[in-house]
């Protein structure tokens, strides 16, 4: 009896059920399959856009700076990758040294080119150089100005097709893998200096802060805006005078290597006694072009062949050493801003590579010694990259 009835509840299961649950199961198994698949697409995907984001500086790339010597002015010669930038290009003097200098490197044209502020130490030399060399951008912190050096400037930049831009606070481009941000000024100002343009350079893990004439007035706007100033190198403002470089300042951007631009004797004192002590007492490694004439840093990537990652290799150029002094009394000559190149010229024309002089070798990791094979490997790299 209990047996006809377990018969009776089995044959009350419908015919076509099995059927049904089998193509069920089936599309279970297949739509989860794929399902996964498509998760896994996914996860690769993010994975392969994270990497690809991390990986911001290729092994074989490197970042130079040279820190030109120009005298009683400022050029700043950047090169990442197959870009180049210029900031700003010395007195008017100084412009055929600054196009031989560059012809010496083997530059064909120029990225981009910056005038942080149309003042004639800071803009002179870039007529020559735009009358020399393609730019595909040419910035400043003005489009005019009153002196006819600006409107040379300005003159030969139209020669070429180009307009001067000025750049908005906030605006950024690449430079090879390194990321160039205009962080100030964040005001407008009447006097020149304080309107010059800020930059920041970022390449890996070492930032370098160009900060133009920007005097104290404009640093503590700066600095009240929010603007990240900490960086690794900072080129000090208005070639190491006092009216710069306050000690909130430089506490904010705690550098570990200051540059100073500034002229061997000049009529100005510069750098300042304080300013110098201000740096000294924050332990930054001061180079000067007055002093060392053209400074070299190099920005490593790490690379199999150098696992101890060297983030700065600092040093100075093979250029010889000219005498800028004159007079009964050794004083600086101060030069009229001329176009043409004066006899004494002749001696600043830059000379053939030679090795440069190392300087100083910077770790990360904190200053621990290097061992000889990598001092001969960074040699070797200077050789091979022609950085003198």
């Amino acid at each position: 009896m209990a047996e006809n009835r377990k018969k009776k509840n089995q044959q009350k299961l419908p015919w076509w059920l099995m059927p049904v649950l089998l193509l069920a199961v089936l599309a279970i198994w297949f739509g989860g399959e794929a399902l996964g698949r498509g998760f896994q697409w996914l996860s690769d995907s993010q994975t392969s856009e994270s990497s690809t984001t991390a990986q911001k500086v290729p092994a074989d790339e490197t970042l130079t700076v040279r820190i030109l010597d120009v005298g009683q002015g400022d050029s700043i010669l950047l090169a990442c990758g197959d870009e180049t930038m210029l900031i700003d290009g010395g007195p008017v003097e100084e412009g055929q040294f600054l196009v031989s200098r560059l012809n010496r490197l083997d530059v064909t044209e120029l990225t981009y080119v910056v005038n942080t502020h149309p003042d004639e130490d800071h803009c002179g030399g870039l007529a020559a150089v735009l009358a020399k060399y393609p730019a595909e951008h040419v910035y400043s912190s003005v489009t005019e100005y009153t002196t006819k050096v600006f409107s040379n400037v300005v003159k030969y930049t139209e020669e070429q097709g180009k307009q001067i831009e000025v750049p908005q606070t906030g605006t950024h481009w690449s430079l090879g893998s390194a990321t160039v941000t205009v962080i100030g000024p964040v005001q407008e100002y009447s006097d020149p200096n304080n309107g010059s343009l800020v930059l920041r350079v970022d390449y890996g893990g070492t930032s370098f802060l160009f900060t133009g004439d920007m005097e104290q007035k404009a640093e503590g706007d700066l600095l009240e805006s929010g603007a990240d100033v900490h960086a690794d190198v900072l080129k000090a403002g208005h070639h190491g005078s006092p009216t710069s470089s306050s000690e909130a300042f430089l506490t904010a951007v705690q550098p570990s290597v200051a540059v100073i631009s500034v002229g061997a004797d000049n009529d100005y004192g510069h750098p300042g006694a304080d300013v110098l002590a201000r740096l000294e007492a924050l332990n930054a490694e001061i180079y000067r072009t007055d002093t060392q004439g053209e400074i070299i840093i190099v920005s490593i990537a790490q690379s199999a062949s150098m696992p101890e990652v060297i983030d700065l290799l600092i040093g100075q150029s093979a250029i010889p050493q000219q005498p800028r002094t004159g007079g009964r009394e050794g004083r600086a000559v101060r030069r009229q801003p001329q176009f043409h190149d004066r006899p004494q010229r002749k001696l600043r024309q830059a000379p053939r590579r030679g090795e440069p002089h190392l300087l100083q070798f910077r770790r990360r990791s904190g200053g621990i010694r290097l061992q000889k094979a990598h001092v001969h490997q960074i040699t070797a790299l200077c050789a091979a990259k022609q950085l003198s």
